[in-house]
């Protein structure tokens, strides 16, 4: 099966996205990553790509900062000036009509993705990157890297549609996505998801078709809540956007993998419900996953795979989680 892997891996270091790559390299090697970065990272993380060849960096086409999180006071200027130029807009009938969000060009009123929180910017990348590919693959995996880790071949028993991880809580019983749900969408769209468990945005993996619709769909909403807001300041919180759109209109082809399938989202498990094998791997409710996702909020998850996966004496460990 010809596999394709998008990671971000912005203001990384080696030793953080370490475990991930060599469990890539080592379940699925014939698989092609491609990494997001900035430019200031590619010497940073020339020993990854010197290790693993199936890698390349992606770096950033633009040295446009987003203005959202950066500090100084340039940014809070042009962060103004962005809430300056809404304003303005508002005040203009039918204005909004006319209006759009660049895909990852420049805009003349600063709509444009490449103002954006990585976060959220990544996905119009991921799409660029699909789109530009002259032999599309058979499987594309849209993955988080720094707390990501491979325990079998992801590709080999996913489902061909679009799969996404479910997380072991509801909306309800998680604050940090209650937070980010009633941010972005208010008490509303809170109510409409309110009992539904949580749907994780680091780990999309399915057939290249299924894969670049979601993709289409995600950058659509995003487009859409910069054009009601008239700026791309707009709430950051790209989980939030996952949730809505795969609940809201869900894909024909989407599957939904509950937290103890083999795509494991584990950051609210219990930690009882986690084991380490003879082997080193991760057992996930009496199972070894072929995805664990989020396996960082577990220390001794951590110290094993670690383990398994230590950098070259090269390449510096203090980054590795803690």
């Amino acid at each position: 099966m010809n596999s394709l892997i998008i990671t971000t891996a912005v203001s990384y270091r080696p030793a953080d996205i370490w475990p991930f790559l060599a469990s890539a390299a080592r379940f699925c090697p014939e698989a092609s990553i491609l990494a997001i970065v900035h430019q200031r990272d590619l010497p940073v993380l020339a020993p990854c790509c010197a290790r693993f060849p199936a890698l390349t960096l992606h770096p950033l086409r633009t040295t446009i900062r987003d203005i959202q999180h950066a500090q100084g006071l340039r940014f809070k200027l042009q962060r103004g000036l962005a809430r300056l130029r809404s304003r303005a807009l508002a005040l203009l009938p039918g204005m909004s009509e006319h209006l759009s969000l660049a895909d990852e060009k420049p805009s003349p009123l600063g709509l444009s993705s490449q103002r954006m929180f990585i976060l959220n910017r990544r996905f119009f990348i991921a799409r660029r990157l699909l789109r530009s590919l002259s032999a599309p693959p058979d499987a594309v995996l849209l993955s988080d890297s720094r707390d990501v880790v491979f325990q079998a071949d992801p590709f080999a028993s996913m489902h061909s549609g679009c799969c996404t991880g479910q997380e072991y809580n509801t909306m309800d019983e998680s604050p940090i996505n209650a937070h980010w749900i009633r941010s972005t969408y208010g008490e509303s769209g809170f109510e409409r998801l309110v009992d539904l468990p949580v749907l994780c945005s680091g780990v999309t993996i399915g057939s290249f078709r299924s894969v670049l619709a979601y993709l289409d769909q995600f950058c659509a909403e995003i487009g859409r809540r910069a054009v009601e807001r008239r700026s791309v300041l707009i709430p950051i919180w790209d989980q939030a956007y996952h949730n809505m759109i795969l609940r809201r209109d869900p894909p024909a082809d989407l599957v939904l993998m509950p937290w103890h399938s083999q795509l494991a989202t584990v950051g609210e498990v219990p930690p009882e419900a986690l084991s380490v094998e003879d082997d080193g791997r991760i057992a996930v409710d009496d199972a070894v996953p072929a995805i664990l996702h989020q396996y960082d909020r577990h220390p001794p998850a951590v110290a094993s795979i670690a383990a398994l996966y230590p950098p070259p004496e090269s390449v510096p460990a203090d980054s590795l989680p803690a």
